[in-house]
């Protein structure tokens, strides 16, 4: 009778995941269509040169993006490791982290927005304070959405998105067409206002239990300082090229160039989807003894597939693309999109190589793409004559990322396996344990 209601509740939970990841799935292409939506309304009703700065700030929250996820990954990982009390102090400790952090940032950006709006030619410096508010809650924001991952609640996680993106936009119809304020104004209050509410719908914060043991802390820290080097690294790919046409470029060229982002990272974002399942599933996969090499074949295969078609329909049908997108004010950037799309793609599919290496603790991949990424900066600040250029060299230093992010992964499978078959080789009277130990669980 036990053993028929252990396999119940175990049917039951299982039901329960894979529809949670479901919703998930479902409800992060509703976000991603909806925020998609938000960008093209902004283009279409304000024009090249204003849609540069809204955009601007746009890139702004998508930066700040990158730097929550240090945040939210770490949650997430150590939340499915730890058991217990153990959770509720890691999540306390993350959360007065994040809040400090967020503070402290939004701190530097109100004192310097003067400065940041005249470097990227902003009319007003109100835009970047009142980003600011939304940077105070954001990493508190991030390590709640962790917490939810980590213990794969993926109905709340979904939720949050949904309410941020909500948010967001019906503030920005309001402020605009309500009350008649300027588009980037409108923006910058919508961006902290959703912030605010998506925290609040994570659930109840957690911010005194010291359950937490600091001797637990340090392969924590390891992971956090490794995970936020790499976002700052995938942060300068992603965004460094928008930033930099808006400081050089004049603000039709760059508010085209906005529109030319945003078609060509719906690759990125859509393959986002896959690597924020990635994660918990190998963690899981290991630390329950199971076989995981198998998940990178199988995510590698549908963001390859994804990114394909993709890549495809932007060279077929661009005109076509950004007439319906966003207007034919945007048409002459067309030529270009295959092009943007193949470079998000490239960019996809080596993160997947990282994230699944993060999920082992192999941490070498930050170091290949932090060296790519000072390759790709160095030289688009020396050689950023025409938006062409801009595009053709991001091409060429993500295929040579994702190259050398395959090369590592290759070596280092072949490696673990070779010294595994070497060991069981040897009699078992003259095997080192310690050996086996190094060898035993690395790629299952």
């Amino acid at each position: 009778m036990s053993s028929f209601l252990n396999r119940r509740a175990l049917t039951q939970k299982l039901k329960t995941g894979i529809g949670g990841e479901l919703i998930f799935m479902v409800s992060s292409l509703v976000v991603n269509a909806g925020n998609y939506y938000y960008n093209l309304f902004l283009g279409r009703s304000v024009g090249p040169e204003i849609f540069a700065e809204t955009g601007l700030i746009v890139t702004f929250l998508l930066i700040l993006s990158f730097l929550g996820m240090t945040m939210q990954l770490t949650a997430a990982k150590y939340i499915v490791e730890m058991e217990g009390r153990a959770r509720s102090g890691l999540q306390a400790i993350l959360s007065k982290i994040s809040l400090l952090i967020g503070l402290a940032l939004a701190i530097v950006l109100w004192q310097g927005s003067e400065m940041v709006a005249a470097f990227f030619s902003i009319r007003s410096e109100g835009i970047i304070s009142a980003f600011a508010i939304g940077v105070t809650a954001y990493f508190y924001l991030s390590v709640m959405r962790g917490v939810l991952q980590g213990q794969q609640r993926f109905k709340r996680l979904a939720l949050s998105y949904q309410v941020e993106m909500v948010m967001r936009f019906v503030v920005t119809v309001v402020l605009i067409f309500g009350f008649d304020s300027s588009a980037p104004l409108s923006v910058s209050i919508a961006v902290s206002a959703s912030i605010l509410v998506g925290a609040l719908v994570c659930g109840k914060p957690v911010l005194f239990n010291k359950s937490f043991r600091m001797k637990q802390s340090k392969p924590i820290l390891v992971f956090l300082l490794f995970t936020l080097g790499y976002e700052l690294v995938q942060m300068i790919i992603n965004y460094f090229d928008l930033l930099l046409v808006k400081h050089y470029f004049d603000a039709f060229q760059a508010g085209q160039y906005t529109s030319l982002s945003l078609i060509g990272r719906m690759v990125y974002f859509i393959a986002w989807m896959f690597v924020m399942l990635l994660l918990p599933h190998v963690v899981n996969a290991r630390k329950a003894g199971k076989p995981y090499k198998h998940l990178l074949t199988q995510y590698l295969a549908a963001i390859g597939l994804f990114v394909a078609i993709a890549v495809t329909g932007c060279y077929l049908f661009s005109e076509e693309l950004v007439l319906i997108m966003f207007g034919g004010q945007y048409l002459a950037i067309s030529p270009l999109l295959w092009k943007y799309a193949l470079a998000t793609g490239l960019f996809a599919l080596g993160n997947i190589f990282f994230y699944y290496h993060l999920s082992l603790e192999n941490y070498t991949p930050v170091g290949i793409a932090a060296f790519f990424a000072a390759l790709m900066v160095v030289t688009l600040g020396s050689y950023h004559d025409s938006i062409t250029l801009v595009v053709t060299v991001q091409i060429i230093f993500m295929g040579l990322a994702l190259v050398a992010q395959f090369l590592y992964h290759f070596v280092k499978t072949t490696h673990y396996r070779n010294r595994l078959f070497i060991y069981r080789s040897v009699p078992s009277t003259h095997r080192n344990i310690s050996y086996k130990e190094d060898c035993h669980g690395k790629f299952a």
